[in-house]
């Protein structure tokens, strides 16, 4: 006799949607529609879980969000909040969808952590590993971008907060 299994699903995280506003920074300028999910687990699965989460509805939001002017997927990683942030911009002006992904468990681990060496390679490590996870999706999800846009270059690039300095995120 033959048992059935359960196939398994990959859990869906829920989206939360924040009121759309104008940027703190700019309090006269564009209307931003932040949503953000929050993992509190930074476990191996847990963490490639929310990372397929965030360049899936990245991928989603695209098209409304790259116009003619805008060709750039920005990941950008902050390591004293272990932040992931992804904007679709031509450099310099966003458009009106933003993602946040917010890894709690690191960011208490990191206000707990005492300044120096230690906490510098602890922000490098989660840095290097926010960023290969990302770049293998991202190598993912290149057939799936040039049919959405086949008459266009889109570039999914990666820096980390503060720093001029951006990579490619598929080579």
């Amino acid at each position: 006799m033959k048992t059935k299994t359960k196939a398994k699903t990959k859990p869906t995280m829920k989206w939360i949607a924040a009121a759309p506003s104008a940027s703190p920074f700019e309090p006269d300028g564009s209307v931003y529609q932040v949503r953000h999910i929050s993992l509190q687990k930074t476990d191996g699965p847990s963490i490639r879980a929310a990372l397929d989460e965030v360049m899936t509805e990245a991928l989603r939001l695209a098209p409304a969000n790259l116009d003619a002017s805008k060709s750039d997927v920005m990941f950008e990683w902050d390591p004293v909040y272990a932040t992931l942030t992804v904007t679709f911009t031509d450099g310099q002006n966003d458009a009106r969808d933003v993602l946040k992904l917010f890894f709690k468990t690191w960011d208490r681990e990191q206000r707990k952590a005492p300044l120096g060496w230690e906490s510098d390679v602890l922000m490098s490590d989660r840095r290097n590993r926010v960023l290969f996870l990302l770049e293998t999706r991202a190598r993912q999800v290149k057939p799936e971008l040039k049919k959405l846009f086949p008459n266009r270059r889109i570039r999914l690039r990666f820096r980390e907060h503060s720093s001029r300095k951006e990579r490619s995120l598929v080579h």
